[in-house]
């Protein structure tokens, strides 16, 4: 928990318990040209809300190069900032010449990984359907099947939860629709399979996606951001 100053007023406590934030995260596999599973990375944006305004923060890697070899490197930092209804926001990166770049809100979001969700298989048999009135997560698990490649079949586990509907952000809108719940997870097995056009037997492939939501320690940084898109803002 971040500690204020006395200088923090009512207003600036108001705001606080108005912020609200999720993580969204994925795996992805790393397979070589024999179709051997090499490992796994993964990836995660952190997406925060304050009444109209919506704020993507995202991570990448940053490497100085001196004649080919890195020689340092780390994980950077940027904002997406925007208010609902408009149609431009603001993207800051300080460490880019320009702190802030107005795009349009629609084309920012297109391009982003978390917002490229899509399956290449078939949900066919239910497997298993459970309510667990403990903790309010329905979980499913569904047989799969490829949706243009038959051979590639496997299965998926989802597990929905009430205690995230108040976010627009979705994992599958159409889940989210027929159960009345946000999918909050889902874990997908591919099975080893072999690839003819290739002549390669591809390895298991398990993938996670999902999403939770998260405490926010860095308060005063984030309405710093949402209060510079609403200056910059205004006329749009």
């Amino acid at each position: 928990m971040v500690i204020y100053s006395c200088g923090f007023n009512n207003k600036h406590a108001k705001e606080k318990s108005q912020l609200r934030a999720i993580r969204v995260t994925q795996n992805f596999p790393y397979v070589n040209n024999q179709g051997k599973l090499l490992g796994y990375d993964s990836t995660s944006v952190n997406i925060y809300y304050f009444g109209d305004q919506v704020m993507y923060s995202d991570f990448y890697q940053w490497d100085s190069l001196v004649q080919g070899v890195s020689v340092k490197t780390e994980i950077r930092q940027n904002f997406f900032v925007f208010e609902k209804g408009k149609a431009h926001g603001f993207f800051y990166d300080k460490h880019k010449s320009e702190f802030d770049r107005k795009v349009l809100i629609d084309s920012m979001l297109q391009q982003q990984w978390y917002n490229q969700t899509g399956y290449l298989f078939d949900f066919e048999k239910l497997q298993l359907a459970h309510y667990n009135t403990d903790s309010g997560i329905l979980s499913k698990k569904y047989d799969t099947k490829g949706t243009r490649d038959t051979t590639m079949k496997g299965s998926a586990f989802l597990q929905f939860s009430n205690k995230l509907t108040w976010t627009d952000y979705s994992l599958a809108k159409i889940f989210d629709t027929i159960t009345g719940m946000k999918l909050c997870r889902i874990n997908t097995t591919t099975n080893s399979r072999y690839l003819k056009d290739h002549n390669i037997t591809l390895d298991t492939i398990t993938q996670i996606f999902y999403m939770e939501e998260i405490a926010i320690n860095n308060e005063k940084e984030i309405l710093y951001y949402f209060d510079r898109e609403k200056k910059f803002n205004k006329k749009d």
